[in-house]
């Protein structure tokens, strides 16, 4: 499944193994690494999202579904996960922007929300972020480490000098804000924006990996989510 337009910007998905956002390109410049599900769901640590979901593709929309009836190697997603559930996900190209709107029903605490794996060239490439001044690590509420410093600007500047896997918050407005990837090929512009306070940026990185994931949950600490009902925007550009 594709979606282009005249911004000769263009995004491929896939549904068979997950959820995936195979490629998101502008022009001849691709920033996505295609090895792993777009889609976060549930908790942290479910594979259900990784299950084939059920897509349409309507006049430049597309969406996709993912519910506890789902059955998965014979078995139902609803007795994997421990719960009744239902997943739901939209994507549309607007401009040069990749937008996306996911929305989760459960029966317990759930989250919802994606992660953008996005390629690291060779050279130096760094995080800027407008964040608090803490950080989830673990599901543990942090101070920021000094080497994360903050710019005039009030952003803060991450090197990707070692593995992340944390949740940050926005500083200015709690329920939204915007991340910069800065590499020595492109700039990538991520962006989220929640109806309530209970979301958070989430960033993973392994340096042995080609690729950083960057995206946003709608969990103030994405290890313990606290709502049964709850959804989240989130945006991709290329600058």
């Amino acid at each position: 499944m594709i979606l282009s337009n005249d911004s000769l910007v263009s995004a491929q998905f896939s549904a068979d193994e997950g959820f995936r956002l195979t490629s998101f390109k502008k022009g001849s410049l691709e920033v996505i690494d295609p090895t792993s599900p777009l889609f976060v769901g549930l908790r942290l640590k479910s594979d259900c999202p990784m299950a084939p979901w059920t897509a349409n593709q309507v006049q430049g929309y597309l969406s996709a579904t993912l519910t506890g009836e789902n059955v998965w190697n014979g078995t139902s997603l609803a007795a994997r996960e421990g719960q009744a559930f239902k997943l739901q996900s939209t994507a549309r190209l607007e401009e040069a922007t990749l937008r996306f709107s996911h929305s989760v029903v459960s029966d317990t605490d759930s989250l919802v929300g994606n992660l953008f794996h996005l390629r690291l060239p060779q050279g130096p490439s760094h995080i800027e972020i407008d964040a608090k001044d803490h950080y989830y690590d673990a599901g543990q509420l942090q101070p920021l480490l000094q080497k994360w410093q903050r710019s005039e600007d009030g952003r803060i500047n991450l090197p990707l000098d070692s593995d992340l896997n944390i949740g940050m918050h926005p500083l200015l407005n709690p329920t939204e804000g915007t991340i910069l990837l800065i590499t020595s090929e492109y700039i990538a512009e991520v962006g989220y924006q929640s109806t309530n306070q209970e979301s958070c940026w989430l960033i993973q990185y392994q340096r042995e990996n080609p690729y950083i994931s960057i995206g946003a949950v709608s969990s103030q600490n994405p290890w313990k989510p606290n709502l049964t009902v709850s959804s989240i925007n989130l945006s991709l550009r290329i600058l």
